[in-house]
């Protein structure tokens, strides 16, 4: 009833501003109606109603989260608490894009001098003029930060605590992502994000940088793809998979080699044309204005993503089809939830790669989707049990792993590193 009470009153507010001013409505896009008029930004209030409400869900899903987890070797094998756990995945998706979509209404749509553009006018002073065009960019780089800082806590963590063990492609994956927040934040760092032209050279670097960066994600994420999908298969058998340094070499190295490539020949290419390079239309980042720059990058990143899909497809039907053995291991429902997760960050480089391809007319939700999926690997890779476990600073550690062959949750069985079988 209290929803229903909220929007009953929200609409009265609304409707009572909109007839009482006599505000100018149109259609915006061709999809709805709006007010094009300031005073309607007063509908914010609206969006702080729901973000407060979805902030309410996810610290509400998280402890539900804990207390399940607490009493996992009780409940494991019930089906229907599986069924539930996914369907509460779902409601958690759902609630973190309501909470982003709010906090991208309340900052888009301020009138008024924005807090965090106090904070960061110093590295411009045309950043804090309040237009709209800076404040995405601001948005832009924002989200970046925030999936770069993340994931270099959850590296920093991983590196630095004696009670989590990771595999090397673990790290290779969240150092990758880390770099490419960085390569899209170097105007921002060089101070030339707004205002005047960036120089030539930073942009021609910033421009190498950016599509050489989503080969290198895409690569490392399929050798943690892969590094699952074999530790997943060890658990099928008595014997364990045996350490191959070439594997491992392989696994780390490749994603680096294409991104050297890459970058090696962005960049020369760049250089010997400074006059192809530019500061985009909507002032994000520096690229080409030759569209087969962005077709190379996108192709590779598309193939790229076409094998990881095909391999979480194969892990999920092993995983359905082994389910008896994956639940007496108890880890279903950490398995479940990291191959969904991947499936997400799949589709969404998936559709970006396909879209650049095929067209050239690029507008600000491609940006704004490629600033998140930082900010989605670090809540991947952040919810992981050791790691709260840590910033909790709560005690007893995980059992050696040459006596227990797999945490109940999966911390070190699929993404984490085993003495007996890692790759």
């Amino acid at each position: 009833m209290a929803p229903y009470v909220i929007w009953l009153v929200s609409l009265v507010v609304i409707l009572a501003v909109i007839l009482t001013q006599r505000l100018p409505i149109s259609r915006m896009n061709g999809i709805y109606c709006s007010s094009s008029s300031v005073k309607i930004s007063r509908t914010r209030a609206i969006a702080t109603v729901v973000l407060g409400g979805s902030m309410a869900v996810v610290i509400l899903q998280g402890l539900t989260y804990r207390q399940i987890f607490s009493s996992r070797k009780i409940i494991s094998g019930d089906d229907k608490l599986i069924s539930m756990i996914l369907r509460m995945s779902l409601f958690f998706l759902g609630s973190l894009l309501a909470l982003g979509l709010c906090v991208s209404l309340l900052f888009l749509t301020s009138s008024t001098q924005n807090v965090f553009e106090l904070l960061l006018a110093s590295w411009s002073d045309e950043l804090g003029n309040g237009s709209g065009h800076d404040r995405f960019v601001l948005a832009f780089i924002i989200l970046q930060l925030i999936g770069a800082g993340g994931l270099t806590v959850i590296l920093l963590t991983a590196l630095t605590s004696k009670q989590i063990r990771r595999h090397s492609t673990w790290y290779g994956f969240t150092a990758s992502w880390i770099f490419s927040s960085i390569c899209y934040c170097l105007l921002f760092f060089a101070g030339q994000q707004v205002g005047d032209p960036p120089n030539d050279t930073l942009c021609a670097v910033q421009a190498a940088l950016i599509y050489a960066a989503p080969a290198l994600t895409a690569c490392t994420t399929l050798t943690l793809v892969v590094h699952m999908y074999l530790n997943f298969r060890s658990l099928l058998y008595t014997s364990a998979f045996d350490v191959r340094p070439i594997t491992e070499l392989m696994l780390l190295g490749i994603p680096y080699l294409v991104w050297v490539v890459l970058f090696v020949g962005n960049l020369a290419f760049e250089l010997e044309n400074p006059g192809t390079v530019r500061r985009s239309p909507r002032g994000t980042y520096c690229d080409s204005r030759i569209p087969a720059i962005s077709h190379i990058s996108s192709s590779v990143v598309m193939m790229t993503t076409v094998v990881i899909m095909l391999l979480l497809v194969v892990l999920s039907y092993r995983i359905f089809i082994n389910r008896r053995h994956v639940l007496k291991a108890g880890m279903m429902l950490a398995m479940l939830f990291r191959v969904f997760a991947f499936s997400i960050i799949g589709v969404m480089a998936l559709g970006l790669s396909v879209s650049f391809v095929i067209t050239n007319d690029h507008d600000g939700a491609f940006d704004m989707l490629l600033a998140s999926m930082p900010v989605l690997a670090m809540l991947i890779f952040g919810s992981q049990k050791d790691l709260i476990r840590i910033w909790l600073c709560q005690r007893g550690g995980y059992a050696p792993a040459n006596t227990k062959a797999l945490d109940d949750d999966d911390e070190y069985g699929l993404l984490g590193s085993r003495t007996s079988s890692s790759v």
